[in-house]
């Protein structure tokens, strides 16, 4: 069974205090031992995990810990944390985010994973908005929010001020169509505490928590 032991979100707790270039060149072989191997083995194994319990086959993408610093005010080079996001095959030819796809990642101080797709467009984001207007597909979306977030799931606010124009909704169905796409994330700071390792086990039965949210999105594909 892999697992990603203590070493590696303590490097990463290191590398928060030092991130720099000189630094990390000179602990690279912590990073591949501790951080890159270990990860891409929970990952494969995750993957695996993920492929048979959700009843489809999944595949992977690792983010690198090279930062794109083009466009930010913060030009530290490294980010401190292993993410990787597991998607459905079968949607394959579909680029970029907007379909609904599971994600994790192992901080210093937490784990933390979901479900979510974002920058939804076009004939996608309608169909979004149409589904949360209509009272049974948006009955059962709050639903699996409210239970969600009452056991720990966060959300980030939504990008639009106003609901669009043509719809009347109220409560939690008004806060979900003023999004352009909709994601979920389960924090688990226990996870890790006291030393221990992380393994695929852990994130799976995260992403279990979101299974019935990560069903209602594929109404959207």
């Amino acid at each position: 069974m892999s697992e990603f032991p203590r070493e590696g979100y303590e490097f990463f707790g290191e590398l928060a205090g030092n991130n720099n270039r000189e630094w990390f060149e000179a602990h690279k072989r912590e990073y591949a031992k501790f951080v890159k191997n270990p990860g891409a083995e929970i990952v494969d194994e995750l993957t695996g995990l993920v492929s048979r319990e959700f009843g489809e086959e999944f595949g992977s993408k690792i983010y690198r810990i090279h930062r794109d610093v083009r466009f930010s005010k913060d030009k530290t080079p490294y980010n401190t944390y292993f993410r990787a996001t597991l998607m459905p095959l079968r949607a394959g030819e579909r680029k970029g985010c907007d379909r609904a796809a599971l994600h994790f990642s192992i901080e210093v101080d937490e784990v933390i994973a979901g479900v979510g797709m974002f920058d939804v467009q076009g004939d996608q984001l309608a169909r979004y908005r149409e589904l949360v207007a209509d009272p049974v597909s948006g009955g059962e979306l709050v639903e699996i929010v409210d239970r969600l977030k009452a056991v720990g799931g966060r959300m980030d606010e939504p990008e639009l001020k106003r609901v669009p124009a043509g719809f009347e909704v109220e409560g939690l169905r008004e806060d979900l169509i003023r999004r352009k796409g909709l994601a979920l994330w389960i924090h688990e700071p226990g996870i890790h505490a006291a030393g221990s390792v992380v393994v695929a086990a852990d994130v799976l039965g995260m992403f279990l928590k979101v299974r019935d949210l990560y069903g209602w999105m594929q109404r959207l594909d």
